[in-house]
C-alpha cells in the first residue's frame, strides 16, 4: 500500500522506511487512523481485565525466550534487516517529471518513480538484503523536467553541493545530469541511458550506463542488418539525431562497407517533444524513393513522422533498434496505423516478454511493487502504459547498487584489524567488477574497468500490430560487433 511518502521531495531514512510506514496510512485511505483509535475505544472491561491478569501472569514467570523474541524484532524494525548498521551512505535517485509527453498520450506516463524506489527500498529492508555487511542506504529523491537540461542540472547540484550523496542511480532522461554528477562531483552514477562513446572519458571513471553506449548500439544495429539481409537491394533512408552523430557516422560505414544505398539523409536537433524536421524527412525520403527507413530519433519524432508519411500517401519499410524507448509496445503503438507493420528490431532490453511471459526477476520486481503499492501491473501484452517499464528499470538501478556494495564490502583489506567504511573509490571499483548481472529489464549487465556501459546482449524482435506489441523473434546472444 502507498504510505504517504508520495509527491513532495523527499529525503528516505531508508533503514527507518519499515517502521515509518507501518504507522503512516495509505494517501487515499485517511480514514486509518480514526478507525484504529475507534476499534481501541470498543475494547471491553472484561478484555481489559484479561489483559491485566495476563500482564500479571508475565510479571510473576517472565517468558525470557519471548523477551529476547521482542528484542531482536525491536533491533530487526529499526534496521530493517538483520545486520547492524555501521554505515550509512546517501544514494541519489534522480527520476524524471514526463508531463510533457503524457500531454500527447496519457499512455507515456512512468507512474510514479518515488513510490517505485520506496517499493524496492522496503523490500530490500524486509528481506535483510540492505543494509549489505554493516552499510545502510538513505536514499535522497530529486525529480526533474524530462526535456529540460537546466532542470538536470539542478538536480546534480541538489546532489552533489547540497545533500554530498555517495552515489546516483539516474532513472530515465537524465544524461545531462548524470554526467554532470560524475565529472563535476566525483561521484559514482549508474544511468539507465544510452550516451555518446565520446561521454564516458569526459565524465570520467564514475559515469556508468546500463544502456550500451550510442555507437555500440548503432555498430551491432548495422552489422546485424546487414547479417540478416535487411537492407539487401533496399533504397535507405537515415533520419537521426545531431548529438548522435559519431554513433550515425559508424553506422554508415559499416552499411556503406556493406554495400547498402544510402540514398538520403534528414538531420535533426533532437530537442524536445517532436522536430520541426519530422514531416521534411518524411517529404525528402518520399521525393529520394526511400523504401527502407531508419530512425535515429526520439518515438516522438517517429510519430510525426509516420503521420506525415501516412497522409502524404507514402509507405517504406522500417528496420529499428532499442534507442531511446522505440521498443516500448506504447511508443510504437502510437505510430500512424499502417506504417509500421512486422517491422525487425535489435533489442538489448526484455521487449517483448509481456506476450510470452516476464522472466523471474521481473516477476519478483512487479509483484513486490503491487503489494508496495497497492496497484495491478497487466502481465499480458501490450504494455498498458511506461509505468511497466519504468518500475523494472528501477529494480534494475537498486540491484545494480546492491550488487555493487556487496562486492565493495566483501573484497577490503585483509590485514586490517577493523572495519573501515566503504569509500566512493571502493564502490566505483566494485562496479567496474560486475559481470553477468540478469535484470528484470536487461538480459545481461557486466561492466569492466575498460567499458561502463552495461547491456552485452540483444535479441531480435518484432512487432505485431495486430496485438499491438513487440514480440520476441530470436534468441539470446552477444551483441554483433
Amino acid at each position: 500500500m502507498v504510505r504517504g511518502l508520495k509527491k513532495a521531495r523527499l529525503v528516505v531514512a531508508a533503514a527507518a522506511l519499515t517502521t515509518v510506514m507501518v504507522a503512516c496510512g495509505d494517501d487515499d485511505d485517511d480514514g486509518g487512523a480514526a478507525e484504529t483509535t475507534a476499534g481501541a475505544a470498543e475494547t471491553t472491561a472484561a478484555e481489559a481485565a484479561e489483559t491485566t491478569e495476563a500482564a500479571a501472569e508475565t510479571t510473576a514467570a517472565p517468558d525470557t525466550t519471548a523477551a529476547e523474541s521482542d528484542t531482536t524484532e525491536a533491533e530487526t524494525d529499526a534496521t530493517g534487516g538483520d545486520g547492524e548498521v555501521e554505515q550509512t551512505i546517501k544514494v541519489g535517485f534522480a527520476w524524471a517529471d514526463v508531463s510533457a509527453f503524457e500531454e500527447v498520450n496519457p499512455a507515456f506516463s512512468t507512474g510514479d518513480p518515488e513510490e517505485q524506489i520506496l517499493a524496492v527500498s522496503d523490500a530490500l529492508h524486509a528481506a535483510g538484503v540492505l543494509p549489505v555487511n554493516g552499510v545502510d542506504v538513505e536514499f535522497v529523491l530529486g525529480g526533474h523536467s524530462a526535456i529540460e537540461a537546466d532542470a538536470q542540472l539542478a538536480v546534480c547540484q541538489q546532489f552533489g553541493q547540497d545533500e554530498q550523496v555517495f552515489a546516483v542511480l539516474a532513472g530515465r532522461d537524465f544524461p545531462n545530469g548524470a554526467e554532470c554528477v560524475a565529472s563535476r562531483f566525483n561521484t559514482p552514477v549508474i544511468s539507465v541511458n544510452q550516451a555518446p562513446e565520446a561521454l564516458y572519458a569526459q565524465a570520467g571513471p564514475n559515469f556508468f550506463t546500463v544502456k550500451p553506449d550510442e555507437t555500440t548500439i548503432l555498430t551491432a544495429f548495422g552489422n546485424w542488418a546487414v547479417e540478416n539481409g535487411y537492407l539487401d537491394g533496399k533504397t535507405v533512408g537515415i533520419y537521426w539525431e545531431t548529438p548522435a552523430q559519431a554513433a550515425v557516422d559508424a553506422l554508415k560505414q559499416i552499411l556503406t562497407d556493406a554495400g547498402v544505398n544510402i540514398a538520403s539523409e534528414v538531420q535533426s536537433g533532437g530537442e524536445g517533444v517532436g522536430a520541426e524536421q519530422d514531416a521534411l524527412a518524411a517529404q525528402r525520403f518520399q521525393a529520394d524513393g526511400v523504401d527502407m527507413v531508419i530512425p535515429i530519433v526520439g518515438s516522438s519524432s517517429i510519430i510525426n513522422f509516420t503521420g506525415a508519411a501516412a497522409e502524404q500517401g507514402y509507405n517504406s519499410g522500417y528496420i529499428d533498434t532499442d534507442w531511446a524507448s522505440h521498443l516500448s509496445d506504447v511508443a510504437t503503438a502510437a505510430y500512424a496505423p499502417g506504417q509500421y507493420t512486422d517491422v525487425p528490431a535489435l533489442a538489448s532490453v526484455r521487449a517483448g516478454d509481456l506476450s510470452v511471459g516476464v522472466s523471474p526477476e521481473a516477476e519478483d520486481c512487479l509483484a513486490n511493487y503491487e503489494e508496495f503499492s497497492g496497484k495491478t501491473i497487466a502481465r499480458t501484452a501490450p504494455e498498458q502504459s511506461g509505468e511497466y517499464t519504468n518500475v523494472l528499470i528501477t529494480c534494475d538501478l537498486a540491484n545494480l547498487m546492491i550488487e555493487a556494495l556487496t562486492i565493495a564490502t566483501t573484497f577490503g583489506d585483509a590485514d586490517a584489524t577493523e572495519r573501515s567504511d566503504v569509500t566512493q573509490e571502493q564502490f566505483q571499483a566494485a562496479i567496474e567488477q560486475i559481470t553477468d548481472f540478469h535484470g528484470a529489464y536487461w538480459e545481461t549487465v557486466s561492466y569492466s574497468p575498460d567499458d561502463h556501459s552495461g547491456a552485452k546482449t540483444g535479441r531480435q524482435v518484432r512487432w505485431n500490430p495486430d496485438c499491438p506489441c513487440w514480440e520476441p523473434d530470436g534468441e539470446w546472444a552477444p551483441l554483433p560487433l
